[in-house]
């Protein structure tokens, strides 16, 4: 039995894994070699978690990283040496420790967040344990693939899917510095556009034969054929803004000194309001 690595892609027997209770497979999504290498800091620790389906506890990452800054404070003073990257040695080792941790005790993402609100339905869509980050960002591509192109079975909603997953996962390498798995993300998502029917080529040749979706249709109308002003005769019909004007405007003009206001059509609203019209 095998799994593919989510770091570097490559295919590894499950021994090269570590087990875990959170991941559907109960293996964590690192081999050991990328996981040991390429999880330094704490950013990538919370980002490594969320893919195992495990939430990031920031009050036990506090007691770990001072325990950790409290021995090595000591070994370093009595040694009178202190390192430049002191800092970045005590975070990877408080990474090291929380790992440790991460492995004996997993905690599922409590679905509670003040900035974004996480609902049954995205949990249910994307699994649990992501970071809220993880699941605005997904949320938001998937909307905006579900109100742009034809979402009317669950083929082309699955589609859509598994395109916000795989953006997300390549802007993740990205940010980490993984290009080569983002570069195969990306592949991904455009054989995935493919599937879909909805790459700009197509897009542009569904346009040609009048056969675009409603979406682009709406796109199509705002860009190339916006609604004109409002000819004279109907930019106030029922002479509310002349009414404003006479009873509004003009008094309170008078009462801050200002130059008397003249409205064309103030005899029409005279009669207006006199109950003549």
């Amino acid at each position: 039995m095998t799994k593919t690595c989510a770091y570097c892609g490559k295919s590894k027997p499950l021994t090269e894994y570590y087990t875990v209770s959170n991941t559907s497979d109960g293996y964590e999504s690192y081999c050991k070699t990328c996981r040991k290498n390429h999880i330094k800091t704490k950013e990538q620790l919370i980002g490594y978690l969320g893919m195992n389906d495990t939430y990031f506890e920031e009050s036990k990452w506090q007691e770990i990283y001072d325990k950790v800054l409290t021995k090595q404070r000591k070994k370093y003073i009595k040694g009178r040496f202190v390192p430049d990257n002191f800092e970045q040695l005590i975070e990877e080792a408080a990474v090291v420790q929380y790992l440790k941790l991460y492995r004996n005790k997993s905690t599922p993402y409590q679905k509670t967040d003040n900035r974004f609100t996480i609902t049954d339905d995205m949990i249910k869509r994307w699994g649990s344990g992501l970071e809220p980050d993880a699941y605005q960002y997904m949320e938001d591509v998937y909307i905006q693939l579900i109100t742009s192109y034809k979402s009317d079975t669950p083929v082309q909603r699955m589609i859509y899917e598994d395109v916000a997953k795989t953006k997300y996962e390549a802007e993740k390498a990205r940010r980490e510095g993984n290009l080569q798995l983002y570069e195969k993300l990306i592949k991904i998502v455009s054989a995935l556009l493919s599937d879909a029917n909805i790459k700009p080529v197509q897009e542009n040749a569904s346009d040609s034969e009048n056969v675009s979706t409603w979406g682009l249709q709406i796109k199509m109308i705002e860009e190339l054929e916006p609604i004109p002003e409002p000819r004279d005769e109907f930019k106030d019909v029922d002479m509310i803004e002349q009414y404003i004007t006479k009873w509004f405007v003009r008094p309170f003009a008078k009462i801050f000194g200002i130059d008397s206001l003249n409205y064309e059509g103030e005899d029409e609203i005279e009669e207006y309001v006199d109950g003549d019209e």
